[in-house]
């Protein structure tokens, strides 16, 4: 007999590799309706082909960033309303659109419906950064996301769910924050994995190449990453660019024409473990992150990793398993950078040690589903 309850997703695009925490909460989310025999349903604004499930494309042309939100959640209700379904499990990202609308439809459509939030800290990061050049201290930073975070706890907490499943990740400040309200609120701590298997299936020479693995948004600085590069002007030297988003068609317009540098979109997985693995050099220059799971995977592939010096990354690596650069020091970048290409193909950077990571594997997401199932 077949089985018509369904696994709702919210997010903002069905992820086309494994990525950051919420991309790969979304791929497993799939795993899981897949194994229990549910149907799956994205529901997403840029929406691609790729997907065992139905993918419900939302999609938005509003420059205007909070009309983009109304237009999404006006047009999401409507595709919803009067659909005679069961949705078991509605999956969001955080105190955002996403677990706003999740709300709604729990309450106006699917009232047995359980929501789990993937908890990462995405909107608060960008309500601090966002009218700030500079990245603000740790402890400023982890104070006023402490304020902000409290407050919609109780908020949602109070008036808008009974309980709220949410999947966290393992930095300090939140982990201390959510425990204040562990008594109301079922979370797990877990650790972003990736696998790590496919990146010993063979040895690969490194090439002269610095690979970036970015979306293509401001706050990424995907275009200080290639005029860094442009700059150092060393000869055979290529760099490969990783990732979609709005940013891209001006990314190509640009810097399509020239010879050293390639764009790669819409690869599988194991393409991009291979230019993890030909890479000899992985740049980042995030103005800010949640977790970067791709740092892990460019240390995994023996990558020197050039990222940016910000909390997030600081809190999970020593000096020595990164090399940090002052995102407001182009001088700096570039001579770091330029040090780096002419030490090749020396090491001079140690792998990270995960030896003590709890990797977030199929079998711990189930088992979170599985303790709340109605």
């Amino acid at each position: 007999m077949e089985n018509k309850k369904k696994l709702l997703v919210i997010s903002w695009c069905y992820p086309p590799r494994a990525g950051g925490p919420a991309t790969e909460m979304t791929i497993l989310a799939e795993k899981f309706a897949l194994e229990r025999k549910l149907k799956v349903k994205f529901l997403v604004p840029f929406p691609r082909d790729e997907g065992k499930g139905e993918i419900i494309g939302v999609k938005t042309n509003f420059k205007f960033f909070p009309l983009k939100i109304v237009e999404f959640i006006t047009k999401a209700l409507l595709h919803f309303a009067g659909r005679k379904e069961e949705i078991q499990f509605i999956q969001a990202h955080d105190f955002s659109v996403s677990t706003v609308l999740a709300v709604l439809l729990k309450s106006l459509f699917y009232p047995k419906a359980r929501i789990i939030s993937v908890f990462t800290g995405d909107p608060i990061f960008e309500l601090i950064n966002y009218y700030r050049k500079r990245c603000p201290d740790y402890e400023y930073f982890r104070k006023g996301e402490s304020i902000l975070y409290n407050f919609l706890f109780q908020l949602y907490r109070r008036f808008i769910v009974n309980k709220l499943y949410l999947v966290i990740l393992p930095h300090q400040w939140l982990v201390q924050d959510v425990k204040r309200f562990q008594e109301n609120i079922n979370y797990r701590v877990i650790t972003p994995s990736f696998p790590h298997s496919l990146f010993h299936s063979g040895r690969i020479k490194k090439e002269k190449v610095i690979l970036v693995v970015s979306r293509m948004v401001p706050w990424k600085n995907v275009e200080k990453a290639i005029e860094l590069f442009l700059s150092v002007k060393k000869k055979g030297w290529k760099m490969w660019v990783v990732g979609e988003g709005p940013l891209l068609p001006f990314y190509l317009q640009k810097y399509g024409s020239r010879k050293e540098i390639e764009f790669r979109t819409r690869i599988s997985y194991p393409e991009l473990v291979t230019l993890y693995q030909k890479a000899y050099i992985f740049l980042l220059l995030s103005g800010y992150e949640t977790y970067s799971i791709s740092i892990s995977e460019a240390l995994e592939a023996g990558c020197i990793p050039l990222v940016s010096d910000i909390p997030i990354f600081r809190e999970r690596f020593k000096n020595g398993e990164v090399l940090f650069m002052d995102l407001h020091s182009f001088s700096q970048m570039k001579r770091r950078l330029r040090e780096v290409m002419e030490a090749y193909p020396a090491k001079i950077v140690g792998k990270k040690d995960r030896s003590k990571e709890k990797e977030m594997g199929a079998e711990d997401y189930f088992s979170l589903y599985s303790s709340i199932s109605p």
